[in-house]
Order: C-alpha cells, then structure tokens, then sequence
C-alpha cells in the first residue's frame, strides 16, 4: 500500500488480523475500523420484492427499501443489544492503535435505533475519535456523510446540498466509503476522481473495494490450473466474482490496475505552471522519489529506460513530443519595444510628458522642446543600458552544448542537445558539456565542474552506487550530474531524467524570468464558493496594482519606489501651484499665465534627476562588465550597493573555481614563485623569481621571501636537468589543457588544480600543447592508472621526434605524476633474473655504505654479522630530501635456520620513512643522524623473494623513468668478487603483430606464465602478470623487442 501511495485504509465488517493495526501504527497508515456487521441479505428477502423501478435514483431507492428491511434487523430491538457488543468489540479491541482515526458501525445493515445505540456508546467511551456510518443517509448520527459509487456530478451535487446551510456554510465533511471497484480491469481512469478531492476542501476521498483477490488454486479436468471464485463450484447461492476483484492477484502481486491508481494516487500534484512547482531534483513527471533517492536499478525501472542499449529512436521521438525540446523556455528573445515601454511608463516621466504636452499645447516650442529633449535624454539612456543587459541574459541559451554523445539502437549517436530526452543514456567524457541533468550510472574517475550551481571552486567527484535522502541538496547529490555543468576529468554514463527548465540550471534561469502573477485572487468561503462582492473587491485591487506598476509606486528597488512618490507628489504640488499662479491672474488662461503655471508647476520637479540616476546606475554597470559581471537590470546595482555584508557557509562558495600556482618547490633545485599573475589561465602575466633553499628553509615575511627575478625561462631550463625533468612532468603528465585564442584570449579546459599546474610550466615555455608537436602524430595523451586509490596519478608514455625542442627528454620516457608507490604495486613484482647468482656463504663479507638501507643477518656463530647492502639511493647530505619511494627484493639463504635472526639496519637520514616488508609495516624511522635497527625476521619468507619497501612521508610530485637508461647493476661485493643482485621490472615494446616475446626464459618466466598485452607495453612478473599501463598503441612502440628496466634511484 505505502509504495503505491495509498495512505489509508477500511476494515470492511470483518474482523481484521491482529497484527495488521500493528502494521499500520509502524507504517503509518490512516485506518477506517469498521464494526463487525453487515445484513445485506435483506435486501434481496425483503427490498427487493417491493419492485422499486430500477430508473429511480439509487439514494432514492434506499430511501424507500431500506427502512422495511430495516424493521427485521436495525430498527428491531429485539437485536439492539448484540449491535452494541459489537460496538464494545470493536471499541475495546482496538482502542490503543494510534492509526486508527475513525469507527464504522457496519456495512449495508440498514439503519435504525440499535446504530445509534451504537454510536452513543463509541462517543461515551471514545469521544476524541468520529464515527462513520454510509446506511445514515441524512448523517444524523454519524459525523460525516458518506456515499458509495456517486458519478461526480452527482458527488459535487451532494457536496452543494447535503447537510449545507442557508449560507452555505457545512459542518459534516463527506467520504466514499466505497467509490471505485477493482473487479475484473478495474479501477481505471480515476484521476477525475481525485483531481474533485483535491480541489474542494468538503471532499475527504473515498476508498476502493477492494484490496486483494481471494481465490482458491484449483486445476480442471484438463489439468491446467486456475484460480476460481465462488460460480465455478456450481453452488447456489454463491457471491459470484466478488471474491476476485482486488487490487491484488490471489498470490498478492499486484495487478495493472493497482499500478495505474499508483499513478492516479501521486503525492506531487502540478499546477498549470509544472515549472513554477517543479521539486529540485525530480524529473520532468515526478518519479516516486527524485533520482538521487533512488538506486541505478530504480531509476532506471522509473524512467523506463535501457542501461544497455539505450532507448529506440521511434521511443525518443515519442518522448520527445511528450516532453518537448530540451531548451531554456520559448522566450521571445530581446524585446526592444517591451523594454522601450518600461522606459517611459514611470511616474517621473509621465510627469514631464504631461508638462510638454501642455507647454505645445499653448505654443511653446522653446518650454516644450526643452522638457521633450530631457525626457528623450531619459529614455535613450535607460534604453540601451537595459537593452544591452537583455541581450546578455539571451545568451543564457548558448550554455548548452550543440550535441550530445547518446546511446540509441544500441549504437551512440551524435543528437542535438535539444533532442535529448528523459530516459536517453548518455556517455560523458573529459571536456564534454553535460546536455541535461543525469542520474549516473557508471562512472570512472569522473568529475565535474558544477560552479556554476554551488560556486564550488573544486571539482565533484561522482559515485554512482551512493544514494541520499530527498532533502539534500543539489550540491550533495554525488550521483548526479547537471546540465550546463562541464567535464573535468574521467568518463561517465547515465540516464537523463531532467531536462529544458525542468534541470536545476533551468530553474535558475526560469527565475530569472518568471513573472509572478499580479492577479489578486478572490477571496472564497469554506466550500469553494464566494460572494459577487469579493469578486469586484479582486478586480479593484487587480487594477489599482496594475496601475501601481504603470506608475512604478510599488515595483521595483526601494529608491525607485520611493522616487516614484515623489513625483506623484511633486506633480500633486506642481498642479496646486499653477492654480495658485491662475487663481492670481483671475484665471485669465492666456498665453503667458499658462507658461508662468507650467513653468511654476516644472520647477518643483527634478526632471534631471531621472537622468542622473540612470547615468549613474549606467556606470556601474559599466564597471561591473569589466568585471566580466552580467547586469541583467539596472535596479540591481541599487540593491547591490546597499549590501554591508556577505554571508558565506564557507570559503569555497564565492570563488572563481581558478587556481594560480604561486610557488613550487623543485627537489635539489629550489624554490620558484609567481608574482603579479592577474589572469589564471595566461601564463604571460606575472614575473617568476627562485631562491635555492626549500620552503621550510625561507621566511615568507620576509622583503626578500621570493628570491631573484629572472626572464630567461629557456636559459633557466636549458641549464638544469632537474627543472627539465620537473616541468616534463608537469606539462606532460596532465590532463589539462592552456591555450591562447584568435582573439588573443587565454583559455584553459580541466581539473582547476592541473590547469594550475599547466599554466605554470606554460611560463617556462613548457605547454603540453607546445610540447606535442615533438612526439609522433600518433602519441597518446596522458592516461589514468586503474585500480588504486582515489585515482590520484596519470602517467603518459612519450615518444620524443624532435628531441631540440623538448629538453631532456630520451627518445623513449614513461612520465608519471601521483603517487609512485600505487603505480609500483600496480606492476610486477621484482625477481632475479637468470643468471644472476646468488652470493656464496663462504664468500660473505662485509660493507658498510653509509646513507644506504642494509640488511643485515645474525645467523650461526660462523656467519655472524654478515651484512648484504641493499642499496636504494645515493648517498646523501644532511640536508637532502628524498621524494621518492624504494622497493628491493631479496632472498633468505636455505642454509639459515629456525635460530636466525635478520635485522634492517639505517645509517642514518635526514627524512622520516616506512619501513615495509612484505607489505607489513615494520618500523617507522625518525629523521636522524642516529643508526636504526628493525627486527624482520617475522617477516620474511624463506622459500621466496621477499619485498621490501621504503616510502618516504614526503608526497611524489612527479617522476620521470628513461627508458635509455632503465638498466641497474646492483652489486654486493664478497670475498670472491661482485655478485649481481638485479632487481627487476620488465616490459617490452613491440610493433604490429610482435607483441609475443621471442625469448620467454630471458624474460624470468616459463612459456605458459600468464602475462598481458596492454596496447603496446606487455607486463610480466614472476607469480602473476599485471597491466603497467594503458598507454601508446602497438603502432607507437619504439622498437621490437626492446627491454625495460626501471631504475630504483631517487628519479
């Protein structure tokens, strides 16, 4: 009942389960108890024989049958007392549930004493609740009227007279005990039903008989197996169909036409302007709960849409008529007689209008032209500065993309946004411009840029899976995405439930144009009804309204107001003057006493104050457009200089959604900061200065904070390998886009954060635009890395052609930027290669490298403090940081036992770094000159590679892996020599159809080792086989078989 909007139900004279009221408590349904009586038998006994013509009115029939029958049962005392006990009964059983709002003496029992006997016990024991009864006709016990199956004209009839007073006021309301009959396909068509509940306030509603089917599962001779109701047994006298005419099918799955009174029954109901009453969130016909309540499957069951295959073309041209074009409205456009008009129907200028007509009215050309020539001044100028306004405001339409990218046929097609329609799938990537509001359903990494809703100057991140409540807001509503709203980042696709002024930013621009109605309405009585009087009291205050309007005394800013007034005022003032200059010339209406009046009467208006006004609100406009600020309507600027505070819920909420790197900290190189830069997007703007400590090291307070300006860009860069490698990242491994238009104009497309970023190494001549021109036609852009957390790192695989233009950059270079330690793991692990050998017990020795992570063995006497140098970066000075992160393999020797002990031992660092071991944190060290020491012998594996990895607390800004120089020799050196210990991480490059390795045992694994061909890079590792990373195509690949290998140094 409750998910098909029914809100309350009757206990039709049987008596209910016992949990049911229990139910209805929880759930909150409103419940009719009914009185276990019912003595319809007598109709037919009794009724019937007096041959009523069946053409009389059924009201009027019961009139005259009833009480007869009525003489056996109701009316017969003999019964009064078993009436009341049922009464008792009902009372008594069910007095504490809540749900119940009303009693019920019975059904079709006829009517007589023994019901108010009834009825007077129930007021006596329970007087907070009213009573029903349908068999009072005339309501005279009950407390409300009630009726069954009355057409509607017939039920509005009852609703004028029944119970109403001369004055057409009521005190008992009406209710339908039963109004509709689900037998066979019904009910149907009952919105006419409910649209009379909802307009007249006397109508409470009505109930349906009933809710479900009660058939009896039986099987013919045949045997197929069938339902049966009361005449398939052949008894007699049997209640025919009457046991099948739910709104449930006998197995209590709901039937169509329960399904169509859901819709019938809707909790949202429209005015005329569906705009006007539009819920933010909800589709264009309202769904059960706005999409963002609703999981994926839900919403797209609602919207009768295709998560696969999309939806037809002859279903979207259906749809499309249904809810017409997805656009802004079917405003007009720029209106210049409309806004002429507003110009000149003001007080102030009718005013003077007056003035001049009088003044050429006499013939007085030089009066006449001055006052025209002012009141021309004011118009022209009011004219062109709203004028200009509204076109600005048109362009409000120009937010919405040409095309979208929608799924029809099951094949994507290019469709004119206007043509998108509720239920389309569309697919959403980087850049696209969203074409209406859409409910997501698959999303990767995506994120939009929505401050042009919440004034959020960060992306939001969608989740598709996520639900919420109804009341969040839009700016919460995570797995939602907005029309006009922009692409930042990732891929997505979803359903469109909203569009044209139905999405949010519809709404924004539907109140930007609205017009509330100016219609006063006419006051009515209880029932709907009112007198002529109040008719002509709506008409005079409509009028006197518009002519308010007219005269501007009561539209507009309070200045405005308030200058009308004065004008009426003054022009009030200005007559009795010219009748005081008249009444001194006896009214003697010459020529010159009328000029002396006018002029009289003129000279108490300001008529330049209009002028100055409309210069002065002009200005500001003026100013606010250079502040890329549209003005819609001047008056605005009066309410805006009148603002003292702003109020804001937080920082991010008035904000351009830019963002301007002012310093940057290039590890071993220093540190850089932008200056002046006026424009986020232009590169151009601003100076550029370095210090050579780290920000830790530099004051900010201080006059020499920013340290040397510089000019030369190319001369800093040519000159450091560091800043190259820093900017290559920067530039390459980035989604967004800087560019500089025809017009001169910078422009720039993503992640506020990258364009950041981008337009940074942009300063140095670094553009990623720039810099593409030096890889192959075919190089791909850069690519996120699946399958670690929150996606927060790209890596782009370079081919470099025209190495003079792109500074340090090999021929072959993998870019990454993000945090390295997910990229690792998302690789193969390290593992000897063959041919590498292992060091000979007898040969160990011992070798103290300062600044290196060792690992260091306490096993038997004869092998005491052994030592195997696992080297990870270079040394380095107290005053270095490293930003990278470390990871080497080792293995246990056989010969250790059960008593061995293996200990990790530091030298010394300036940093803080994690120590894992085979994915187990074992110790956290302290930056320290001091040697740290952590027991890993619980740690290691002795039958297999053990990984260890170190990660500094330091985030990786970037890194850079070559692959001309991706080969290490790791060596420990023992008595017999230098022993190769190589770490490491293979992946081949191939062309065309080579992609297969030639030579698998070189590689470290067997010929049926699993291993995966990712568009050019195959990963092999030694237990499993992983994609490195998505990146160029097999066409792009810089040679065949080609061996990789990544250095572990602090690059």
């Amino acid at each position: 009942m409750k998910t098909h909007n029914i809100n309350s139900l009757r206990c039709s004279h049987y008596p209910p389960h016992p949990k049911l009221f229990d139910m209805c408590d929880e759930l909150g349904l409103w419940v009719m108890d009914e009185a276990d009586l019912e003595t319809h038998g007598f109709y037919d006994c009794i009724a019937r024989p007096l041959d009523i013509p069946e053409e009389w009115d059924y009201e009027e029939r019961k009139k005259q049958t009833f009480p007869p029958a009525g003489k056996y049962t109701s009316q017969n005392p003999d019964w009064k007392e078993a009436y009341v006990d049922r009464m008792v009964q009902l009372v008594q059983r069910d007095k504490n549930h809540s749900s119940i709002i009303m009693w019920s003496l019975g059904n079709e029992a006829f009517y007589g004493d023994n019901h108010k006997a009834m009825y007077e016990y129930g007021k006596a024991f329970d007087p907070t609740r009213p009573i029903h009864y349908e068999g009072d006709v005339d309501a005279v016990t009950a407390d409300m009227f009630s009726y069954m199956y009355p057409p509607i004209d017939r039920l509005l009839h009852l609703m004028k007279t029944a119970g109403v007073k001369e004055d057409g006021s009521w005190d008992k309301p009406i209710v339908l005990c039963e109004y509709a009959h689900a037998m066979g396909n019904g009910p149907g068509a009952l919105d006419d039903y409910v649209e009379t509940f909802e307009a007249n306030e006397r109508l409470q509603g009505g109930y349906i008989w009933e809710w479900a089917n009660h058939g009896i599962w039986k099987e013919d001779p045949d045997g197929k197996k069938y339902y049966a109701y009361g005449g398939d047994f052949d008894d007699f006298p049997n209640d025919g169909t009457f046991v099948m005419d739910g709104l449930l099918h006998s197995t209590h799955e709901p039937t169509l036409g329960l399904v169509q009174l859901k819709k019938s029954y809707q909790p949202l109901l429209l005015s005329e302007d569906a705009v006007a009453n539009h819920v933010s969130g909800q589709a264009n016909k309202p769904l059960s709960r706005p999409p963002h309540c609703l999981t994926i499957d839900e919403t797209v069951a609602e919207l009768k849409a295709n998560a696969e295959d999309g939806l037809t073309d002859a279903d979207a041209k259906a749809r499309l008529e249904e809810y017409g074009r997805n656009q802004f409205g079917e405003e007009k456009g720029v209106q210049p007689v409309k806004i002429l008009v507003a110009q000149i129907a003001n007080a102030m200028t009718l005013v003077l209008i007056l003035a001049m007509a009088a003044s050429f009215g006499i013939e007085s050309w030089i009066e006449g032209g001055v006052v025209t020539g002012v009141i021309a001044i004011n118009i022209i100028v009011g004219f062109q500065q709203e004028y200009k306004a509204a076109k600005t405001m048109d362009s409000l339409r120009s937010l919405s993309s040409p095309t979208a990218s929608a799924v029809r046929d099951g094949s994507n097609q290019t469709v004119p946004t206007v043509e998108i329609v509720p239920g389309d799938m569309v697919e959403l990537k980087t850049g696209d411009t969203i074409p209406a509001d859409v409910r997501i359903i698959e999303a990767v990494n995506f994120e939009t840029n929505e401050a042009l809703l919440t004034g959020e100057s960060l992306p939001v991140r969608k989740e598709p899976s996520m639900t919420f409540e109804d009341e969040t807001g839009p700016g919460d509503r995570l797995n939602v995405a907005y029309s006009s709203s922009t692409v930042t980042k990732g891929r997505a696709r979803g359903i469109v439930f909203a569009t044209g002024m139905y999405t949010e930013i519809g709404q924004i621009a539907a109140a930007l144009r609205g017009k509330s109605s100016r219609r006063r309405p006419v006051k009515r009585k209880e029932d709907g009804s009112a007198s002529p009087g109040r008719y002509v009291q709506a008409g005079i205050l409509t009028a006197y309204d518009a002519v308010g309007v007219f005269l501007g005394i009561n539209v507009g800013t309070p200045l405005q107001r308030k200058l009308s007034q004065l004008a009426l005022l003054l022009f009030g003032i200005a007559i009795i003057c010219a009748i005081i200059v008249l009444a001194a010339n006896d009214f003697n209406t010459t020529q010159e006493v009328i000029i002396y009046a006018v002029a009289t009467g003129l000279s108490m208006i300001p008529a330049s104050l209009v002028v100055v006004l409309t210069i002065t609100m002009a200005a500001g406009t003026k100013r606010m457009v250079q502040r890329h600020v549209i003005v819609r309507n001047l008056k605005s600027l009066e309410a805006l200089g009148a603002v003292t505070n702003i109020c804001s819920d937080k920082t991010g909420t008035l904000t351009q959604g830019n963002m301007v790197v002012r310093k940057a900290w290039v590890p071993g190189v220093g540190t850089f900061s932008v200056k002046d830069a006026t424009e986020p997007f232009n590169p151009t703007k601003g100076s550029l200065s370095s210090r050579v400590e780290q920000p830790k090291d530099i004051s900010f307070q201080a006059e020499d904070a920013e340290g040397e300006s510089f000019s030369d860009v190319d001369g800093q860069v040519k000159s450091n390998t560091t800043l190259q490698t820093y900017l290559n990242v920067a530039s390459l491994a980035n989604l967004a886009t800087v560019h500089q238009n025809k017009e001169g104009e910078w422009h720039a497309r993503g992640d506020p954060t990258e364009i950041a970023i981008q337009v940074f190494a942009s300063r140095f001549n670094m553009n990623r635009l720039v810099l593409a021109v030096t890889m192959s036609p075919k190089s791909i852009p850069p690519q996120e890395i699946e399958g670690t957390p929150d996606w927060q790192h790209q890596a782009v695989f370079r081919r470099n052609t025209l190495p003079a233009r792109s500074y340090h950059i090999p021929e072959t270079s993998l870019l990454l930027n993000g945090q390295w330690e997910f990229s690792y793991t998302s690789c193969p692990e390290e593992s000897p290669q063959p041919g590498d050998e292992d060091v000979p017990e007898d040969n160990w020795g011992t070798i103290e490298v300062p600044g290196h992570w060792q690992l260091q063995g306490h096993g038997r006497p004869h092998y005491t403090n052994t030592v195997f140098p696992i080297p990870v970066c270079p040394p380095f000075a107290p005053t270095d940081n490293p930003t990278g992160v470390y990871r080497r393999t080792f293995n246990v020797p056989s010969t250790w036992d059960a008593s061995s002990q293996l200990r990790l031992r530091f030298d010394g660092v300036d940093s803080a770094y994690h120590i894992y071991v085979n994915g187990a944190l074992v110790g956290y060290a302290e930056g320290s000159r001091n040697a740290s020491e952590f027991d890993v012998t619980d740690f290691v594996k002795h039958d297999a590679p053990n990984d260890l990895f170190v990660k500094p607390r330091l985030d990786v800004l970037g890194m850079v892996i070559y692959a001309t120089e991706l080969v290490l020799w790791i060596g420990v050196f023992a008595a017999g020599g230098w022993y190769n210990l190589r770490p490491w991480m293979r992946g081949k490059l191939s062309k065309g159809g080579e992609g297969e390795d030639e030579s698998p045992a070189a590689a470290g694994h067997d010929d049926d080792e699993p291993g995966v061909q990712t568009e050019g890079i195959t990963a092999h590792g030694n237990h499993s086989s992983t994609s490195v990373f998505q990146t160029a195509s097999r066409e792009e690949a810089s040679g065949t078989g080609r061996e990789i290998r990544w250095p572990m140094n602090r690059k």
